[in-house]
């Protein structure tokens, strides 16, 4: 019997040693954490950054101005950078529009949808978020899909056009 309270409590001691985690993988934490990695780097050196992995790997594009066509050859995002980024930063120093607006479609259209990206913001996986029109209603998947950005004031996006929100 007392082998059995004695390996009970080693195994309790054990379990207890375990560290308790979010439902997320480690690896999808260690992920995740790349993209703060880089605001952290970064910020506020007032760039936007696309990325054309996720989790803020392999940049595509970066640059304090805005652009209308990730796709022609001018600006900071050139030819083949449009429609390809599958994550974003801004590390945006604060000045007074210092929010960046993304669009479906170049020269800032919004018939595609558009979203915003607030100053110090990221996001890791535009595969899970959707343009919205400016009535906050969906358009198409952003994912692999940004032609052009802009910086805007925060005034400038609607309560649903926030990337961050499904």
């Amino acid at each position: 019997m007392r082998k059995i309270r004695l390996t009970a409590v080693v195994v309790g001691l054990a379990l207890a040693a375990i560290p308790m985690s979010a439902p997320s993988s480690t690896a999808g934490t260690a992920m995740e954490s790349h993209c703060l990695t880089m605001k952290n780097r970064w910020f506020p050196d007032g760039n936007f950054t696309a990325y054309a992995d996720t989790f803020c790997y392999n940049p595509i594009g970066w640059g304090p101005g805005d652009d209308p066509n990730w796709s022609d050859n001018s600006g900071d995002f050139r030819t083949t950078d449009g429609s390809s980024a599958m994550s974003v930063l801004n590390t945006g120093w604060g000045a007074e529009a210092d929010v960046v607006a993304v669009y479906d479609y170049a020269n800032y259209d919004f018939a595609g949808g558009y979203r915003c990206l607030g100053t110090g913001d990221w996001e890791s996986d535009l595969s899970n978020f959707r343009f919205v029109d400016p009535n906050g209603n969906p358009k198409g998947p952003m994912a692999r899909a940004i032609s052009s950005h802009q910086w805007v004031y925060s005034s400038g996006c609607a309560a649903a056009s926030w990337i961050g929100l499904p």
